[in-house]
């Protein structure tokens, strides 16, 4: 189902984008060749947007479902992995991906909801979900720890509160300041391969557009149709 609804939401999306580039490019075509008695150009425009719109889309398509990693790198090499119970602190390199799960060490932290990066340090706040939920189904937050992980040693220290590792933080030379961790690794979630893609999408019709917006330029310069 979960593939099947972010399919509809992509087609969904790709169509709205293919609308909104006709209505302009379309508009501009006619603004620039009404006058030429030439209105295949016109739905030659509409033709190019419907198809920049489905090229983009198929792209994004193949990135989101078969090409895009399920954890994201952080600079330190630990990784946040996006599972279904919450957010994954763990070290890539302590991992063996050919077996199934994975593989929780002492440095390993589940639930992450708050997090902050501080060079070889990682400071976050791991919460222990509770199984009650609300109508809308959000699911309590029943208590939780505080850590603090040194990615070089590998130490992970916990705290019962927020003064505890905001004290040791201190003693270390850092100062406290979580964030929520969707806000702490959205910077990193975008890597070679999401880049490639993205100049991919949009290089393309980029340049397809430019040249054919020198070919209607080129037409003005002609002399317009005789009328039938």
């Amino acid at each position: 189902m979960e593939f099947v609804g972010g399919a509809l939401i992509i087609a969904l999306g790709s169509a709205m984008l293919g609308g909104a580039l006709a209505c302009i490019l379309a508009g501009g075509a006619w603004l620039l060749t009404h006058r030429l008695g030439r209105p295949e150009i016109v739905r030659r425009t509409i033709v190019f947007s419907g198809l920049c719109a489905a090229w983009i889309g198929a792209l994004f398509f193949v990135h989101t479902f078969f090409l895009q990693p399920d954890f994201t790198t952080l600079p330190n090499g630990y990784a946040i992995r996006d599972d279904e119970d919450g957010n994954l602190l763990l070290n890539p390199a302590a991992q063996n991906f050919g077996q199934l799960g994975t593989a929780e060490g002492p440095d390993t932290a589940t639930d992450v909801t708050r997090l902050q990066l501080a060079g070889p340090y990682l400071l976050g706040f791991a919460a222990q979900l509770g199984d009650d939920a609300d109508t809308s189904g959000r699911v309590y937050i029943s208590s939780g720890v505080f850590f603090f992980l040194n990615t070089k040693t590998r130490a992970y220290t916990s705290f019962q509160d927020e003064s505890g590792l905001r004290r040791f933080a201190r003693s270390q030379g850092v100062a406290l300041a979580l964030e929520p961790t969707e806000a702490v690794e959205f910077p990193y979630r975008f890597d070679a391969v999401a880049d490639t893609f993205v100049a991919a999408a949009l290089l393309p019709p980029a340049v397809l557009a430019v040249l054919g917006f020198v070919w209607i330029l080129r037409l003005r310069r002609r002399k317009p149709h005789a009328p039938a």
